[in-house]
């Protein structure tokens, strides 16, 4: 998958009869692959795509390790070759990491079924939960320096104080400050500024723009955009702290306090064994929670958004409701 500034995007793969190269959907453009070819560790280091204004793009490959899939913009060349844009990256010394859960419900005949038997509900069951854990793991590089032929775009960052519970030590944007090529002086100024959605006694801490400024030296006055967010229900704690099986189909948390994530019709008899406890369905106040819900401007008007659920009634009828 590739995707160039422009906004084109598509797929490309090498063509089974030749080593060139397919895109998907077609579209007129040249890609290059620099490939280290070593008989135990081959790997794309670079891939040069040509546009169809005839802007040429490298994206290099940030790390060496083999497993990476990931080939990041470094720089671009006008299709004149008067001007070229070159990208700058902050590399993070660390991997950050999350957990990952999966629950598998079975169910096996004791003792197999006896012979001229068909299974029927008088056949004893047995059942067992099985949880699998994991961790996934990130390693994200952060833009650090954006330069031209005649102006720098610098980005600046944070730390972040999210509840992650040590997973994830991840940073946020403060600010995106535009000089001249070869002057410190500031062209245009970008201030972002965070809040946060929980509190720290819940450890449910979740990241959050408040508002974002714009100033230049030739502005009367620093325009000002803020943001207001659904926070009538908040998202609960990172599992770090906490397990929940609240999740509804999609896996995005409903506040229904299941106790497993075993849908009740996935169970022979759900009065008879413990599990198959989990209510799926998506809530309509808890799909909301920590949303975008307005947006006011400099001028002093405001953007207002509502959201709601797809939502059809009896299109399907559980056998056993959670309740």
């Amino acid at each position: 998958f590739y995707k160039l500034p422009s906004g084109t995007s598509g797929i490309f793969r090498c063509s089974h009869l030749s080593d060139s190269i397919i895109t998907l959907p077609y579209r007129p453009i040249k890609i290059h692959r620099t490939i280290t070819d070593t008989i135990y560790d081959p790997k794309i280091n670079e891939i040069k795509i040509t546009d169809e204004m005839g802007t040429v793009h490298f994206f290099k490959l940030l790390f060496s390790d083999i497993s990476t899939s990931e080939w990041y913009l470094t720089k671009m060349i006008s299709a004149d070759f008067t001007d070229t844009i070159k990208f700058e990256y902050e590399i993070p010394t660390e991997v950050h990491s999350f957990p990952q859960r999966t629950q598998i419900y079975n169910e096996s005949i004791v003792g197999g079924i006896p012979f001229g038997y068909t299974c029927s509900p008088s056949v004893d069951i047995s059942y067992s939960l099985e949880y699998s854990g994991g961790s996934a793991h990130v390693n994200t590089p952060l833009l650090k320096k954006i330069e031209s032929s005649n102006c720098v775009i610098n980005f600046s960052y944070d730390e972040r104080s999210d509840d992650f519970g040590g997973y994830l030590k991840l940073k946020r944007i403060t600010n995106i400050a535009i000089t001249s090529r070869g002057s410190s002086s500031i062209i245009k100024n970008f201030s972002f500024n965070h809040e946060y959605f929980g509190n720290s006694t819940d450890k449910n801490r979740r990241l959050c723009l408040e508002s974002f400024s714009i100033g230049s030296p030739g502005m009367p006055q620093t325009e000002k955009y803020s943001f207001k967010y659904y926070t009538t229900k908040v998202l609960p704690p990172y599992s770090y702290y906490s397990t929940t099986y609240s999740e509804d189909f999609w896996g995005y948390y409903n506040g229904s306090n299941s106790p497993n994530l075993i849908p009740a019709d996935f169970v022979i008899d759900i009065n008879k064994y413990t599990c198959g406890n989990r209510d799926p369905d998506a809530s309509n106040t808890f799909s909301r929670a920590c949303m975008l819900e307005e947006i006011k401007y400099p001028t002093g008007g405001k953007t207002v958004f509502q959201f709601e659920r797809h939502f059809a009634p009896n299109v399907f009828s559980y056998k056993y409701p959670a309740n």
